[in-house]
């Protein structure tokens, strides 16, 4: 969603194709942009408009994508190379709109769960990259979400114990400098969750999200 100009974007196929459906919400007008770059693991600079993602076409090469939706174009950014990683983890991209850091929690070949750090307005391409201290034997972080107005970068955790059984579900937030894990909450009384549903409300400092009771009962929370 891009809050500044009341645009929300949805990636999708149509004939074989990826496409980017555009709903105003001012003006309650669709539009369709045809062979756009599609994926789920996406995010649109609120202050320039510009949809970033990540791909992977090889073993250990992680593109940065920079899709420009006003003029057609896009263009990679730069690579990030950790040999031997297969793969990247949805809803786990955000981005400091304030000064154009992407940020992306993700795995390296250690394999150690980590804090990538990306500028994608500098001219030259560069990332850096933070082990994140974690308090318990497993985590799963998604639902990545910055606080513009603070400067805050927030997660949902699902921790695990040594034995690998789920423990509970934490948001927390990450010290983008040092890596550090700050449990914010518990997310007591709601063992799943919808994958891709979170949203962040900038103007409350709300983290929003979808999930299901015991009884498997929809609810945001």
């Amino acid at each position: 969603f891009d809050s500044y100009n009341s645009n929300y974007y949805l990636g999708g196929i149509s004939s074989g194709a990826g496409v980017l459906l555009s709903f105003n919400t001012t003006s309650n007008t669709p539009s369709f942009i045809s062979n756009a770059p599609m994926s789920n693991i996406s995010e649109i600079d609120m202050s320039t408009g510009k949809i970033y993602n990540l791909s992977v076409d090889s073993v250990g090469y992680i593109s940065v994508n920079e899709y420009d939706i006003y003029t057609g174009d896009e263009i990679v950014l730069g690579i990030i190379s950790e040999p031997g990683v297969n793969g990247i983890v949805t809803d786990a991209l955000s981005i400091d709109a304030n000064n154009g850091i992407l940020y992306y929690v993700g795995f390296d070949n250690s394999p150690a769960t980590c804090l990538y750090a990306i500028p994608v307005r500098d001219q030259v391409f560069s990332w850096t990259k933070t082990t994140l201290l974690t308090t318990a034997a497993g985590n799963n972080f998604s639902s990545v979400h910055y606080d513009n107005v603070n400067n805050i970068l927030f997660a949902s955790n699902a921790e695990y114990n040594s034995s690998g059984n789920y423990t509970g579900n934490k948001v927390v937030e990450i010290n983008t400098t040092s890596g550090e894990v700050i449990e914010r909450g518990l997310l007591a009384g709601f063992p799943y969750y919808l994958g891709g549903s979170s949203s962040f409300d900038q103007n409350s400092g709300s983290f929003l999200l979808v999930a299901y009771d015991s009884f498997f009962n929809e609810k945001m929370i």
